[in-house]
């Protein structure tokens, strides 16, 4: 469980902020796969699952962490924030092995460089066709934004 018992702490021990922290940090039970310290999926902070390695289930502790000036969420700017944990349980995830079996098992080819080349050469037509989507769609554009159109007064006559 993860949760924030703590007072917000203003990084001054005599000088404690007494009000509540937000919402988001209300004391609940979650699941947590730990991820490298740069990804921003990371929860409540990036780099919070670091925190956590090499810890096993029935392990509690806390970690403070300052929100920087420029996070986007207002609230937690230029905040300090005790986060207390207990691990219920830790999981591991298995991932296979990248070979010719794995290539047999998800595809119709026989060898994982086959397969690797299928997919590289359909992320590459797609590369494509989204570059000539957006370069037609730019040219258009330009053309529409540079064009007078001209109507024979007749035309408009029988619109009217």
């Amino acid at each position: 469980m993860i949760g924030d018992d703590a007072e917000e702490d203003s990084g001054d021990e005599d000088d404690t902020d007494e009000s509540s922290p937000p919402d988001i940090f209300a004391e609940r039970s979650i699941t947590l796969e730990v991820v490298d310290e740069d990804e921003l999926e990371d929860w409540p902070y990036v780099g919070f699952t670091q925190e956590l390695i090499g810890k096993a289930a029935g392990d509690e502790g806390s970690v403070q962490h300052i929100y920087d000036e420029d996070d986007p969420n207002e609230i937690l700017q230029n905040k300090t924030y005790k986060f207390e944990y207990s691990i219920e349980t830790v999981q591991s995830k298995t991932l296979p092995e990248l070979d010719d079996e794995f290539a047999k098992s998800v595809s119709n080819f026989d060898t994982l460089e086959e397969f690797r080349k299928d997919i590289r050469e359909a992320l590459e037509k797609n590369t494509v066709a989204q570059y000539d989507d957006e370069y037609s769609t730019q040219i258009l554009d330009e053309i529409i934004e540079d064009s007078t159109i001209k109507y024979p007064p007749q035309m408009l006559e029988q619109e009217i």
